[in-house]
């Protein structure tokens, strides 16, 4: 086995802000060039340096094999640095980094390495990323890791809103095409089973050994996509089913993080067991990195799967990008969880969660990033001030600046969940489009049951619709559904009649100047 030179890139950032800076202006500096130069230099020396500086193995073409994917095809990496500098500028809003010190090229270039790894899909009408290993490195080769993919999506749709965040022209530095790509980025989604295949042609008895460690899950946590909740379901049912019981501590972790968001206490807690009962070793709660004790020694990684349960999972936290939530709970067995000196634009607060209440003090607080606590679904708001402990019900709540920006959010971070009429399956309108401007919305009940699950309300809407084709509303026929939009009672949002078609209401002439929501 031999080296040559060593190429380290530093992926995650750290507790302290000055830390988490070093990481990113280190992730610049390392290959020595000139923040604008960094794509470039990126792309041409990237087989350059691993030519020149690698580790190869003689004799042994298995082994040699398996080295030359890793190092070749795990460009998810490029992903989960993005992701690190959103959750860095989320956190910090350090806009000397973006500004000064062209943080925003960092990330721009980035998603301008994405853009160029696209390849258009005559047959699918998508965007494909082909031949990368995902999470999973059991899948050494596969195009459309979901993972991967999304990994990309994100980095290029916040690279629009870093460069708008630092003064820049963003239209010009992350130009629309790259947007509309990104949309169209293939996600492997399995209409029948409802759930995400780790890629392309993925079944779950093509590697005996399973899959390696967590992979698809991770879009719940950490990359927060938006996954229907039943979806969300069914990948964790399945891929804690097929992941190898061998594998990797910190995958246990993650499951538990996913099923304490969708509530299911009992099986979460079963789960951050098994994250660190089997994979610690006495004297000194060494941690290994395989249950059977084997691999890394000492492993980091499974530490970190274990304390992000604790902060995400049962602390709830979720960082987005111009707001701090929280759903609190309390890890089995315990009386209390503190949160001592956590730091959020500038501001320092201690969190103290305990069964019934939360009480939150600030030891900092930031003029420039002043703090508002809002309690969901209370109606209750707070104005963070030094030494003042506000105390509140157990229950989800939101920090977020009083100091807002005008960029435009990525667009997972300001959309809800939409569900299309093909989602739900509605039949073509016979309606006449909307003439002039909208200048009403009427916000009405349908008066019947509620529905709670994703399949339960397409069932409702499918009814509703056809009810109101055949029978009518008040012994009016209709052309189509009468509202433009439905909420249904689990919180998702159901397309109606849509945007181009005025709504019907019994009582009052509103047809071709109107919108209407229904909820359940």
């Amino acid at each position: 086995m031999k080296t040559h030179n060593k190429y380290t890139f530093v992926t995650s950032i750290d507790l302290e802000d000055w830390a988490a800076k070093n990481t990113f202006d280190e992730a610049l500096r390392i290959l020595d060039v000139h923040p604008d130069n960094l794509y470039n230099k990126h792309i041409s020396e990237w087989h350059i340096k691993w030519s020149n500086g690698r580790i190869d193995v003689d004799g042994n073409t298995e082994l040699s094999k398996y080295i030359y994917t890793c190092r070749e095809n795990q460009q998810h990496v490029t992903g989960d640095i993005a992701l690190a500098a959103r959750q860095y500028v989320s956190a910090t809003r350090d806009m000397d980094w973006l500004r000064g010190k062209k943080g925003y090229v960092f990330i721009r270039d980035m998603a301008k390495y994405w853009y160029t790894r696209l390849e258009y899909n005559e047959v699918t009408k998508k965007y494909d990323i082909n031949g990368v290993m995902p999470p999973d490195e059991h899948a050494e080769s596969v195009n459309n890791s979901v993972y991967t993919n999304v990994g990309a999506k994100l980095s290029i749709n916040f690279a629009r809103y870093a460069a708008c965040l630092a003064g820049e022209d963003s239209t010009e530095e992350v130009p629309d095409e790259w947007l509309e790509r990104a949309k169209m980025i293939a996600l492997p989604f399995d209409e029948r089973k409802m759930f995400h295949p780790e890629y392309d042609g993925y079944r779950e008895d093509k590697d005996p050994r399973g899959i390696k460690q967590a992979d698809v899950i991770l879009l719940g946590f950490p990359q927060m996509w938006p996954v229907d909740n039943e979806v969300r379901r069914n990948d964790l049912i399945h891929y804690e089913k097929v992941n190898n019981p061998l594998g990797p501590a910190m995958t246990w972790g993650m499951f538990s993080i996913n099923w304490l968001e969708l509530g299911d206490d009992e099986k979460a807690a079963d789960l951050f067991k098994r994250s660190y009962s089997l994979y610690t070793r006495e004297p000194f709660k060494i941690w290994t990195e395989a249950r059977a004790g084997i691999g890394a020694v000492n492993f980091l990684t499974g530490m970190g799967g274990f304390l992000q349960t604790v902060v995400f999972g049962y602390g709830g936290a979720r960082l987005h990008t111009e707001k701090l939530t929280f759903n609190p709970k309390l890890p089995p067995s315990t009386e209390g969880l503190r949160f001592i000196g956590l730091n959020y634009v500038g501001n320092s607060l201690d969190i103290v969660i305990k069964p019934d209440y939360v009480t939150v003090v600030a030891r900092m607080t930031s003029t420039e990033n002043p703090l508002i606590l809002t309690v969901d679904n209370f109606g209750a708001s707070h104005k963070i001030q030094k030494d003042r402990e506000i105390l509140i019900p157990r229950r989800a709540f939101t920090l977020r600046s009083l100091t807002v920006s005008d960029c435009p959010l990525p667009e997972e971070d300001s959309c809800p969940d939409i569900k299309t009429r093909r989602d739900w399956q509605a039949v073509e309108p016979r309606d006449t489009e909307i003439t002039g401007v909208v200048d009403k919305v009427i916000i009405q009940q349908t008066g019947d049951m509620e529905c709670n699950t994703l399949d339960a309300c397409k069932k409702r809407i499918m009814k509703l619709q056809l009810t109101h084709q055949t029978s009518g509303v008040k012994g009016q026929v209709l052309g189509d559904i009468a509202y433009n939009f439905l909420i249904g009672s689990e919180g998702r949002v159901y397309e109606g009649r849509g945007w181009g078609f005025g709504p019907y209401h019994p009582d009052v002439d509103v047809r071709l100047s109107s919108l209407s929501m229904s909820l359940h």
